[in-house]
């Protein structure tokens, strides 16, 4: 895996099971309270668990045929608040998957 420097400060984490199309919680990537209260993260690294998921990130909801698929121990980071925001997963016909998801601000 390469490491992607400046991302900016590690806080948040969120795990995710995208039996539907599933993005990531608002109050988690818009903290409402602590440090980064009213920012929105500009990153986010997943990591892909168990089955593959596929994902899209230009506000249309994957399914699971259509999409970029992400398979089990790959890693992904998305750079951009837009992208944060936009992202959305779900499962493939494989079964049912586990995304583990930190943030960056």
């Amino acid at each position: 895996m390469e490491v992607i420097e400046n991302l900016g400060d590690q806080y948040g984490y969120e795990e995710l099971a995208p039996t539907t199309s599933t993005g990531f919680t608002s109050t988690v990537i818009t903290p409402t309270s602590g440090t980064y209260a009213g920012m929105t993260a500009r990153a986010a690294l997943i990591g892909v668990e168990t089955h593959p998921v596929r994902f899209r990130m230009d506000g249309t909801d994957p399914t699971a045929t259509e999409g970029v698929i992400l398979n089990k121990d790959n890693y992904y980071t998305i750079i951009g608040q837009l992208n944060v925001r936009n992202f959305h997963c779900i499962d493939t016909a494989v079964g049912a998957s586990s995304i583990k998801c930190l943030f960056f601000f």
